[in-house]
């Protein structure tokens, strides 16, 4: 049986549901293809996961409420065009999904609405090469960026800025989520077939926090 866990200090109940293949390397989508190396530490490399179809979702129960502030970082390598990356929900959600090949960022900061998303403009995404992304969303705004820190695309939720909005959140989704917990709005409702993995996460108000690292690994 394999469990998802996570740094101590966070407190967090992690479940990995069914059989998801845990290993130190994933499979060959593309010849000899391996993470490219950064000068940003932001971007190590941790525990991977591959996702096959029906294999099942991580999942990571957090609380009701979080700050200001959401860091969500992974990379991901998949020849798949639509699929969901990751959900961190609960009466309001922060996702990223595959549409066709491209990126989608979705924003809902505000309870009883049909929140926001915006796509990728330019790059396929499904090309069976490893892919770095970090979203960092402050109040009820978010930006997605690639490995070399070049915006992908961002959204706001809302007319203007307001960095003071906090996230009513109670689960992060990886690789995949029951369909009864999306909103019936929510268009990016296939699980994600390929490897992830270097998942890290942080969320915080006015005091930043570094992204910890959450591992796939073996009980």
């Amino acid at each position: 049986k394999h469990v998802w866990t996570a740094a101590a200090k966070y407190g967090m109940e992690m479940t990995l549901l069914w059989a998801l293949v845990v290993s130190s390397l994933c499979p060959p989508l593309v010849i000899s293809q391996t993470p490219k190396a950064t000068t940003s530490r932001r971007f190590r490399y941790g525990g991977k996961a591959t996702f096959r179809e029906f294999s099942g979702f991580a999942q990571m129960r957090i609380g009701d409420t979080n700050g200001s502030n959401t860091v969500i970082k992974l990379w991901f390598v998949t020849k798949h065009p639509n699929s969901l990356l990751f959900y961190f929900g609960g009466p309001t959600f922060l996702a990223v999904s595959l549409q066709e090949g491209a990126l989608v960022l979705h924003l809902n900061t505000q309870e009883n609405t049909t929140g926001v998303s915006n796509k990728s403009s330019h790059g396929q995404f499904n090309d069976g090469e490893y892919h770095t992304i970090a979203v960092h969303r402050i109040g009820n705004s978010a930006t997605l960026r690639d490995g070399e820190d070049y915006v992908i695309t961002q959204v706001t939720h809302g007319i203007t800025d307001d960095p003071t909005v906090e996230l009513r959140t109670s689960t992060l989704y990886i690789g995949g989520i029951p369909d009864s917990v999306l909103p019936e709005n929510f268009d990016s409702r296939t699980q994600f077939r390929g490897c992830l993995g270097y998942v890290r996460f942080a969320s915080y108000n006015t005091e930043e926090k570094d992204a910890e690292i959450l591992y796939f690994r073996d009980r």
